[in-house]
């Protein structure tokens, strides 16, 4: 959907493209965006960096998405919870995440944020990973540590279960 921001992408794929990187950029899922996104990628002249999946699931979706090297996630709108970085943050992936609500507060530290909507800085945080494989290895590190502290199930049922005794009082 457009407030995913899924064309922010794109266009910072094209910047990372005219400047000579070698990015392959993948949409694992479908929308009623595809078609637009589908004409934009032509219209960028990326038909050979950028592929789309549609929807997966199962095996499918655990093969797709252990063959990634970053996630981005260039969402518009706020997102109380990004559940995606999490689960990538938990594998280790580098997460290159839009600085705002709870996507923001979800990646913290662990991960590369850029100015919603703003393609040349998601570009920019692409380019650094692309050229950089440490950075690559200790952000993912990054990424899972915080992610198993802040995210395993019995800290956030507790969490809960504290809040919930709290506003009960």
């Amino acid at each position: 959907v457009v407030e995913k921001g899924p064309h922010v992408l794109l266009h910072a794929a094209k910047l990372l493209s005219d400047r000579g990187n070698r990015v392959r950029v993948v949409f694992i899922g479908d929308g009623p965006e595809r078609n637009r996104l589908e004409e934009l990628t032509e219209e960028l002249r990326l038909n050979d960096t950028v592929s789309f999946t549609g929807d997966l699931r199962g095996l499918e979706l655990e093969e797709a998405v252990s063959r990634l090297k970053m996630v981005v996630m260039p969402s518009l709108c706020e997102e109380t919870a990004g559940l995606s970085a999490i689960e990538q943050m938990m594998r280790g992936r580098v997460v290159v995440a839009s600085d705002i609500g709870g996507l923001s507060e979800i990646v913290g530290d662990a991960g590369l944020k850029f100015a919603p909507g703003d393609s040349r800085a998601l570009a920019e945080c692409v380019r650094k990973v692309l050229e950089n494989p440490f950075l690559e290895k200790s952000i993912g590190m990054m990424g899972r540590k915080r992610a198993t502290q802040l995210f395993k199930l019995d800290s956030m049922i507790q969490a809960h279960v504290s809040l919930y005794r709290a506003l009960s009082r």
